[in-house]
């Protein structure tokens, strides 16, 4: 009697016919050798999509479930599994080179890869940005977009001084912390400060106990409990960002930490824990539940996308999820500026409540519109912006850093989160 595949090899047998797209293991190896987790990089691009709906009912572009669910008002949480995620593949991709020491040539080969991977799509968008705020009183008159937001769009938000803020990524910095223009830019304004300290960080942790990493773990969790206890209401999105991205990048370090020493339970790879904290998860944004409630679960989230084997990873490995993944930092830089203009746009067709006034079957097709042009935008961006000028700045540091006889230099990659 024949052998029947495990379950898991059938469903990635049936996804490959259904997407057109083969996942042949759970990790993959990029160019430098490291592990490529293929969950995370899905999940990335999923919580990517979810900004996008926390940022469109700002606009009034989210569509007609939006007032249903507290969903998209707590999309701006996933902004903290990025940071989370951050210190976890960092960690991964950089940790072992600072185990031993900080180099000044290993530091600059980490903060030359990071630059590469953030700023170039930042400065293209953030000229955008300038070109539309310059040419919107010819196009549309004299108007901002309406929004749904306390004192909607206006002068303020496009000064002078914060337009340099976010050309030196110092926007979200206490000397300059204020969000305008390409509004979602705070984020890697804080993670730009967060990355100098990483290597100091990664040290310390890789030579301490074990004892030590979870005295870290529990330090960042109180921090992050003191933020959200002392915003009135309580929420981890008022203010203090560079303190929560510093919190939450070291918890990601710490999780990286204990999935690398193999210091987590087998019981986390099961299919049953993922799918339940998955459900967990999203009846907590649905129902608004606190911050630091939804915090722990995206962290848990984290891990058993990483150390899952079942369905549950297969589902994250197929085509789709794994497309956005890719190309979620073109999402996330690039939807702001899309729902600007379209809402500019409505606005200067059918006034101020030309979108927020609309029927709900009106607002899904608003809102369906607009999710196709950001990803359509973003496989521009990422194809034409991100990929190739990651390669010219690391291939010039490559060529900087070869011997002089041409010997073969070091083997560097950007494309790590």
């Amino acid at each position: 009697m024949p052998t029947l595949p495990p379950p898991r090899v059938i469903f990635l047998s049936v996804a490959d016919r259904l997407l057109n797209h083969t996942v042949t293991s759970e990790q993959r190896s990029n160019v430098t050798g490291k592990t490529y987790f293929v969950p995370l990089t899905s999940l990335r691009g999923i919580a990517a999509v979810l900004v996008v709906l926390f940022h469109a009912q700002i606009f009034g572009l989210a569509p007609y479930f939006a007032s249903a669910t507290m969903l998209p008002v707590k999309g701006y949480l996933w902004v903290d599994f990025f940071f989370m995620l951050s210190g976890f593949v960092i960690a991964h991709s950089y940790g072992q080179r600072f185990v031993a020491g900080v180099s000044w040539r290993d530091l600059g080969d980490y903060l030359t890869a990071r630059f590469a991977r953030i700023y170039p799509l930042h400065l293209v968008m953030l000229v955008a940005f300038l070109a539309i705020e310059l040419a919107r009183p010819a196009i549309f008159g004299d108007v901002y977009p309406a929004a749904n937001r306390a004192g909607g769009f206006g002068p303020v938000d496009f000064t002078t001084p914060s337009f340099f803020g976010h050309l030196f990524l110092v926007q979200a910095w206490p000397l300059h912390a204020h969000t305008s223009w390409n509004a979602p830019a705070w984020s890697i304004s804080c993670e730009a400060a967060v990355y100098f300290v990483f290597p100091v960080l990664f040290l310390a942790l890789a030579r301490r106990a074990r004892s030590a990493l979870y005295l870290a773990g529990l330090l960042a969790l109180a921090t992050l409990g003191v933020l959200y206890g002392i915003a009135q209401p309580h929420s981890l999105d008022a203010g203090y960002n560079i303190v929560r991205c510093a919190a939450e990048f070291t918890i990601g370090v710490c999780l990286y930490r204990l999935y690398a020493e193999h210091h987590l339970s087998a019981f986390l790879a099961r299919d049953v824990v993922a799918w339940t904290v998955a459900a967990l998860l999203l009846l907590s944004l649905h129902l608004g539940l606190p911050d630091l409630l939804v915090v722990a679960e995206l962290a848990l989230m984290l891990l058993v996308a990483v150390v899952n084997r079942g369905f549950f990873a297969a589902a994250l490995e197929t085509r789709l999820p794994e497309f956005l993944g890719r190309i979620s930092y073109s999402i996330y830089m690039v939807h702001f500026p899309v729902f600007f203009v379209a809402a500019l746009a409505a606005r200067a067709v059918g006034g101020p409540q030309a979108l927020l006034g609309q029927s709900p079957a009106v607002r899904v097709v608003f809102f369906g519109a607009a999710l196709a042009a950001v990803i359509a935008l973003s496989t521009l961006t990422y194809n034409a912006i991100e990929v190739p000028c990651r390669k010219a700045i690391m291939a010039r540091h490559r060529r900087r850093l070869a011997p002089p006889n041409g010997g073969g230099g070091l083997v560097l990659s950007a494309d790590t989160d």
